[in-house]
């Protein structure tokens, strides 16, 4: 995957409907910031910052 202005985008749905996106931020060449959202939860809720 080739980056466009320092950015990684990605999405894919899987068979049962599920929706899952990821949007990474690049600062030369290292990851900068990661984003994952999507039809998913996350157990246990308080583990999530």
């Amino acid at each position: 995957m080739k980056a466009k202005n320092g950015i990684l985008k990605g999405e894919i749905k899987v068979k049962n409907g599920k929706l899952l996106k990821c949007k990474i931020e690049l600062d030369d060449n290292k990851i900068k910031n990661i984003r994952i959202t999507g039809d998913f939860f996350m157990y246990p809720e308080e583990k999530i910052y």
